[in-house]
């Protein structure tokens, strides 16, 4: 998988992925955004990983097939020090289910390492079923001392594509990996 930065380009595919029920509904924030919001959000972002800066402390990638050269992903890494970063990934809705979900995180995780994070950790929906089967794949396991945060999601109950509680309340979770 390759990884590119997000440039400006990026923003209106990447907010109109964002606000896709099957997306948001996974999101800590999971109201739409405006394109307002979206560059507010992107004028912080780029100062995270501005190359002025001795160390970025997050990097926003968009993963590209090497083979297809289509743009399936996003990558973030958030939260970076110098041994550990928050590591994320999501696949654009058009390639889901294609086999790419475990190969952009994979990629996240090897770009999070070149940076020098040994401890690897994420915040994931526990009731997603998918990310939870890719990262446990990746060696992350449940962080059991971290707290459960809890979300009520009724109305976007309908975008989760397998089945979830029926209350509407859904479970955020710290997953960590810790290398040698």
């Amino acid at each position: 998988m390759q990884l590119r930065e997000v440039t400006d380009d990026d923003l209106e595919m990447l907010r109109e992925h964002r606000n896709r029920p099957d997306t948001r509904v996974w999101l800590g924030h999971s109201s739409p955004i405006s394109s307002d919001q979206q560059r507010a959000w992107w004028a912080t972002a780029r100062l995270q990983q501005s190359p002025a800066l001795l160390r970025p402390t997050a990097m926003f990638l968009i993963a590209r097939d090497p083979d297809t050269q289509c743009d399936v992903g996003l990558v973030r890494i958030s939260d970076i020090t110098f041994d550990s970063a928050c590591v994320g990934s999501d696949v654009f809705a058009e390639h889901r289910g294609k086999g790419y979900g475990y190969a952009v995180f994979a990629a996240a995780c090897a770009r999070a390492e070149q940076l020098g994070a040994r401890h690897l950790w994420l915040k994931v929906f526990i009731e997603n079923l998918p990310a939870v089967r890719i990262y446990k794949k990746a060696h992350f396991s449940i962080d059991q001392d971290a707290p459960v945060e809890v979300y009520y999601r009724p109305t976007l109950r309908p975008a989760m594509r397998y089945a979830t509680s029926s209350d509407g309340f859904i479970h955020y979770v710290t997953m960590r990996r810790h290398s040698a």
